[in-house]
């Protein structure tokens, strides 16, 4: 007998085993399919009595040659907010670090150092070569790369992952985690490859309940990520969503006000501010700077 779990169907044999019934803050139940949500809020673990679910373990996939037939949403991590004692017990740093995270829910930030918070808390939770941090950009109206780690000269440039690749699409589609190897879909190949990995894992970041993000993490070892991984990430980005939230929102207000509706370009609000960062960059570092003024005649026409 399948189980459905409402965006694609599973083999009862492919489905994690479980025990999870998590209550939001307040007592509140995540709205969204298979958003059990984490009861962490300002340094608080809300734990609550569990409804127990009989499933069997969900199995990785093994060596095919047939990369291109593989479906992606045999990549998805069925995850739940509910750990068991050998995972808290052997990982109780890494939840210690998503307390951290709740602690600082409360604090204003700006979205780039958010989502660079994030990435650098992810590598507290399990090791990695490389990253990419994807965010919507309501300007330009897409995905956009926001945060790289690890790349170097021997690295793809950052303007050939601008735009989003397969595992943005898929955190987009699926809106869970998915751990991705090598050997079983042609365009996830294609991404390791450029990356020099042969292994992913990708995490969607959520803002007001919609996914408008994905933090991934690529390794040179083939079982670098391990489903407990893709557990405890999902939980850091579930903690992280009223963060991103509020800071998304900051950066479309600044936008508004340093954006010239008619023309897309910065506002004289905008330099002002810019110019008086730089000069206060200058006397810390004690360099000089140029400042160049061009008149564009007839501009508006």
């Amino acid at each position: 007998m399948p189980v459905h779990t409402g965006m694609a169907v599973f083999p009862a044999s492919d489905v994690l085993e479980v025990n999870s019934d998590f209550l939001l803050p307040g007592n509140a139940r995540s709205k969204a399919p298979f958003r059990a949500g984490c009861g962490i809020s300002q340094g608080a673990l809300a734990w609550c009595v569990p409804m127990h679910f009989e499933r069997s373990p969900l199995r990785v996939p093994q060596e095919s040659s047939r990369a291109a037939s593989f479906p992606p949403e045999r990549f998805v991590v069925e995850v739940f907010s509910e750990l068991d004692e050998n995972t808290i017990r052997n990982r109780w740093q890494h939840l210690n670090v998503i307390l951290r995270l709740s602690m600082l829910t409360g604090l204003q930030m700006q979205l780039e150092a958010t989502l660079g918070l994030l990435c650098d808390m992810a590598a507290d939770i399990t090791t990695f070569d490389k990253a990419l941090v994807y965010f919507w950009d309501e300007g330009q109206e897409q995905m956009q790369l926001r945060l790289e780690r690890g790349f170097d000269k021997n690295t793809p440039r950052a303007d050939e992952l601008a735009g989003g690749n397969v595992l943005t699409l898929w955190t987009v589609k699926y809106a869970r985690p998915l751990l991705v190897q090598q050997g079983y879909h042609a365009e996830a190949d294609d991404l390791l490859e450029l990356m020099g990995a042969a292994s992913a894992l990708a995490i969607p970041l959520f803002v007001s309940n919609r996914v408008t993000g994905s933090l991934q993490i690529f390794s040179s070892r083939r079982d670098a990520f391990q489903r407990e991984d893709a557990q405890l990430l999902w939980i850091l980005s579930l903690v992280a969503e009223n963060l991103l939230t509020r800071e998304a929102s900051n950066e479309g207000l600044l936008r508004f006000v340093f954006t010239d509706y008619l023309t897309g370009l910065k506002t004289r609000g905008y330099f002002e501010q810019q110019l008086e960062l730089e000069f206060k960059r200058a006397e810390r570092r004690k360099q000089k700077f140029a400042l160049l003024m061009i008149d564009i005649d007839h501009f508006k026409q």
